[in-house]
């Protein structure tokens, strides 16, 4: 939900809808973004490892939702203009998803998917966070 919030501030204030609470706010629709994503990050970590206690079929389609959102995450942080709304393509899907189906179907029969944190190191260096 977090990363959903971050990446619709500007379309939910066009219509007179604010998340966030007035105590918190930044002063830039950007900035309220990136701190959402920063509270994000760790529940993606948390979530991550706890996904590996799941049957395998709950765990490979919110392992690829937690893929897709905290890239959407992450490139909101490497943003320098707040966007109408930030999307992965399909193609960036595909690099997100990719590894661990190939090294855990070459390796195991089961998906006993990889970290987010060896995802990360594979694709790209995160961003620090808040």
């Amino acid at each position: 939900q977090l990363t959903n919030i971050s990446r619709d501030i500007l379309t939910d204030r066009k219509i007179n809808r604010c998340y966030l609470p007035r105590d918190e706010m930044c002063a830039t629709d950007l900035d309220n973004a990136k701190m959402l994503i920063g509270r994000a990050e760790h529940y993606y970590e948390s979530a991550s490892r706890g996904l590996d206690a799941l049957p395998f079929w709950v765990r490979v389609p919110l392992r690829i939702s937690l893929y897709v959102y905290r890239e959407i995450g992450m490139q909101l942080m490497n943003r320098t203009v707040y966007p109408v709304r930030e999307v992965v393509s399909l193609g960036r899907k595909v690099m997100l998803i990719f590894p661990f189906f190939h090294s855990n179907f070459t390796e195991t029969n089961d998906l006993n998917l990889c970290s987010t944190e060896m995802l990360i190191a594979k694709n790209k260096t995160p961003p620090k966070m808040f």
